[in-house]
This record gives structure tokens, C-alpha cells and sequence, in this order.
């Protein structure tokens, strides 16, 4: 519940961040290069949590940059400390790349408990056995 609260309150925090305001409307757009720099910017200028999560998406997915397990992992897991779900069932992603087949499981365990829409569609996606 605490993680759940902490990433409410930064999410209504990022609605008068305009780098991550910025970088959500251009990642909606496919503007991923734009989206990676405004993410980029998020994080340095106005130290936006949620834009951990967006930068830590795009490293995984090779989206406005090289693909990049390890900053993926980094980005993902500090905004999954802070209360991100959505990062959690990414990292778990990460893992299943990376071949950490037991640490990505237990993740995707508590997020298909939790009922989070990302884990399930990675278990879909990989065909994993929980």
C-alpha cells in the first residue's frame, strides 16, 4: 500500500513537470529519440521519479537509444523502489533477457497476485511457467 501511495503522489507531481510531460506526449507520438532526451532531462533538472520508469522502457525496448540491459535494469529497479509496479514487471523482463529466469519468476508471481497487466503480458509472452 505505502508503494502504492508513493507512486500516486509522484505521479500527480509529474502532471507540473514539463520534461516528463514533454517526454510522455513525444513517447506517444513514437518520437522515442525526443522522448529518451525529455526523460533524460526529467530525471537531471526536475528529478522525476517516473521518468526512471520511461527511461529504464526505452534501454529495455531499444526505443531513442541502443537497447541496454544493464541501464534498462538500473532505471527500472531504482523506479521500482519507489513504488512503480509497472517498472517491477519490466525488470522482471530485463531478467528473463539477462537469463535470471528465478529472479524475473518471483517477480512475475507478485505481479500476477497483484493483477498488474505488464507481468501478465510477459508471462504470456515468454511462456513462463510460475
Amino acid at each position: 500500500m505505502k508503494k502504492i501511495a508513493i507512486f500516486l503522489l509522484s505521479f500527480c507531481l509529474f502532471l507540473n513537470a514539463s520534461y516528463l510531460r514533454d517526454g510522455i506526449i513525444q513517447y506517444k507520438n513514437q518520437d522515442y529519440k525526443n522522448a529518451f532526451n525529455s526523460f533524460k532531462n526529467a530525471i537531471e533538472e526536475e528529478s522525476s521519479i517516473p521518468a526512471y520508469y520511461f527511461l529504464g522502457l526505452l534501454y529495455l525496448k531499444g526505443l531513442g537509444t541502443k537497447q541496454d540491459l544493464d541501464k534498462a535494469e538500473k532505471f527500472l529497479a531504482f523506479a521500482s523502489k519507489h513504488g512503480n509496479l509497472r517498472a517491477n514487471c519490466l525488470l522482471a523482463e530485463v531478467y528473463i533477457q539477462k537469463n535470471r529466469l528465478s529472479k524475473a519468476k518471483k517477480i512475475l508471481k507478485d505481479g500476477q497476485k497483484e493483477g498488474i497487466k505488464e507481468c501478465q503480458d510477459i508471462i504470456k509472452k515468454y511462456k513462463i511457467n510460475l
